[in-house]
């Protein structure tokens, strides 16, 4: 029997969703996170990014 990725991608999914999880964003920031630094970045690197 084969399975196609897409179906096991929707499962996996939906286990997730089962037990609370998301792959789409963190559930709170990280505690070594050094705000200005992250401007800096965002000013600098992000709008090359774009």
């Amino acid at each position: 029997m084969a399975v196609s990725a897409g179906r096991l991608v929707g499962g996996v999914w939906r286990l997730m969703h089962r037990h609370g999880w998301c792959w789409q964003s963190p559930t709170r920031r990280a505690l070594e996170r050094e705000e200005d630094v992250v401007g800096l970045w965002k000013k600098d690197v992000w709008p090359q990014a774009e």
